[in-house]
């Protein structure tokens, strides 16, 4: 790789602040730069008066260690936060997230399956996405039936389970979905 290449490969992710109190956008740059991130961007889910305690940011991380204590974090300001990756995410001014959308659903299940190496079992649940949850679950039936992950040479490792070792989250809000793991997943890829 040339010098130029290592410049230009960023790792970037992001994530969703979440507290009980109200957050504000300095919090966020706080959280990400005290533990040696880079904010690329911020944007409140909602309104100070609809949600005033959501966030998705955009963070440049230079190393696993560095994103992990960003994860980690529990406080900022005497606030009590919870902070995830998120795996895929919509975010829209329009109606786009009323019902269930297949395509982003789609990509969720292949993406996860072409993912993960180990196998593991994993449980859908839901933050006031409960249409969501039961469409993602049966695409994800229908594709292991159907054999679509080997269609898409994807060796399928991943199953679906009440009691799985993994807890896979959607949240719904008004014009936002998101969706994270909330355990760590790297000894699973």
């Amino acid at each position: 790789m040339s010098i130029r290449d290592k410049r230009n490969s960023k790792n970037i992710t992001k994530i969703y602040v979440t507290s009980q109190q109200r957050l504000t956008e300095m919090d966020i740059g706080y959280i990400v730069m005290s533990n040696k991130c880079y904010l690329r961007s911020v944007k409140r889910l909602g309104t100070k008066i609809t949600n005033p305690w959501g966030w998705i940011a955009v963070i440049e991380y230079p190393n696993l260690e560095c994103l992990t204590n960003v994860i980690k974090t529990t406080k900022v300001e005497n606030k009590t936060v919870s902070v995830k990756r998120i795996y895929k995410s919509i975010l829209s001014t329009s109606d786009i997230v009323k019902e269930p959308r297949d395509p982003f659903l789609s990509q969720i299940v292949m993406s996860i399956g072409a993912l993960f190496k180990t196998p593991v079992n994993i449980r859908i649940t839901n933050n006031r996405a409960e249409k969501w949850q039961h469409r993602l679950t049966k695409l994800w039936e229908e594709k292991i039936v159907s054999k679509a992950f080997l269609d898409e040479g994807i060796d399928n490792v991943v199953d679906i389970a009440p009691d799985g070792e993994l807890d896979f989250c959607i949240v719904k809000g008004k014009d936002y979905i998101i969706t994270y793991f909330k355990e760590p997943i790297d000894n699973y890829i």
